[in-house]
């Protein structure tokens, strides 16, 4: 279930740094998608990844990290499903 974030967004899936010092969670505003961070202590969060490229949105549920570097799938709604005509020999 999303919930309502300070940044007007709403939040998706969540995942802890390796440090558990900080948490990063997927944020879907009217703007699309993004990956944001906020300090497990509490405080603001901080925009860390915005996919902008209308064409290449997150597609998928989740991501992976590793402290350094996220994980994600990205793709285009329209390449999901492929239609073509069969013709006769």
């Amino acid at each position: 279930m999303p919930t309502a974030t300070a940044s007007s967004a709403e939040a998706f899936y969540a995942a802890w740094s390796p440090d558990g010092s900080t948490l990063y969670y997927l944020a879907h505003t009217v703007q699309g998608w993004a990956i944001r961070a906020v300090p497990a202590r509490g405080g603001p969060s901080r925009l860390l990844v915005r996919f902008d490229d209308p064409t290449r949105q997150h597609t998928r549920y989740g991501f992976s990290t590793d402290g350094r570097t996220f994980y994600v799938t990205i793709g285009s709604h329209e390449s999901d499903v492929w239609v073509m005509e069969l013709g006769r020999r």
